[in-house]
């Protein structure tokens, strides 16, 4: 280990501990991949960390819940986090929920997480997180993927399609390339959310079943909308604008908006779709073009989907 590396200041903690030989091989690993957190990301200046790095259970510092005895949940959510994500927290292999939202974590996400095979909820929202997902992570068998508000780049991993998700949010960051054009597979995905990026072709040829709220506003999105949508007898909200999209509305959508529990929501670009239900037709001038740009809004709701 590197003399002074956040490694280094995790084991060093845990070795002055009085109560250390008492320790079980669980609680070591959990002490070391949660010490190695707090020093990569300036626990110190933490606007809550009295508990981190004490001789306490680590089941009784503040943001960590646990089930058996073992580290269940990681939420230090909103208490100033800053430096990068480090790849050791990968040792907390049966932890179901990690949420470090409202924080300033810089960096990559480590490729290593993926070897946290009870991980099934992971929210990121409204950090400074940046690069390409890794393809690992699709490994895994999330159901709440919550990245918005972040500065990540590059295509969706393969795979996506693959996961078990019930909440998709990539909202306000920077990716490219295109929509799985077949989105059937997520057949419990019921929250997707990939507004504000720039996303190029057509929207998904075939959308989740089960699809309840789908935002793909303010995108590069071309193309016409595809007659898979009206199949979406649980939508309540599609959002289309500020993309590039012509065409018209279908019959078969507009549909969706007569029935029970109906398409309450449906807002396209009406100068360039043609549309005799939508719920709203923002003007040109209010839309907004995706660009190369940063937006920060730390301190807000790290998702809607929380």
């Amino acid at each position: 280990l590197n003399p002074g590396s956040p490694q280094d200041l995790s084991i060093g903690v845990l070795e002055s501990h009085s109560n250390v030989q008492n320790l079980t091989d669980g609680e070591i690993i959990a002490r070391y991949g949660l010490g190695v957190l707090y020093m990569s990301t300036f626990g110190e200046r933490w606007d809550t960390s009295r508990t981190w790095m004490t001789e306490s259970p680590v089941c009784d510092w503040e943001g960590i819940f646990c089930r058996a005895g073992i580290v269940s949940e990681v939420k230090p959510r909103g208490v100033g986090m800053m430096g990068t994500l480090p790849p050791d927290l990968a040792v907390l292999s049966q932890t179901s929920i990690v949420d470090l939202s409202n924080n300033d974590i810089r960096g990559s996400l480590p490729s290593e997480m993926a070897s946290m095979e009870d991980l099934v909820s992971l929210d990121l929202s409204n950090n400074r997180l940046t690069g390409s997902l890794p393809q690992e992570i699709t490994d895994l068998d999330i159901v709440r993927l919550l990245l918005s508000s972040n500065e990540f780049t590059g295509e969706l991993p393969d795979g996506l399609t693959s996961m078990p998700l019930v909440a998709l949010d990539l909202h306000d960051n920077l990716f490219q390339g295109s929509l799985p054009q077949d989105m059937s597979p997520l057949s419990v995905l019921g929250r997707l959310d990939v507004s504000n990026n720039t996303f190029v072709g057509e929207l998904p040829q075939q959308i989740p079943p089960d699809i309840q709220n789908g935002n793909f506003a303010n995108n590069l999105l071309t193309g016409e909308i595809p007659a898979a949508f009206e199949s979406g007898f649980l939508l309540r909200e599609l959002i289309l604008t500020g993309n590039q999209l012509i065409g018209t509305v279908s019959d078969g959508i507009c549909d969706l908006t007569t029935m029970d529990n109906s398409l309450s929501i449906l807002e396209v670009d009406c100068d360039e779709v043609s549309c005799s239900c939508c719920s709203n037709c923002p003007p040109p001038t209010s839309r907004t073009i995706p660009t190369t740009r940063r937006r920060r809004r730390l301190g807000a709701p790290s998702s809607s989907f929380s």
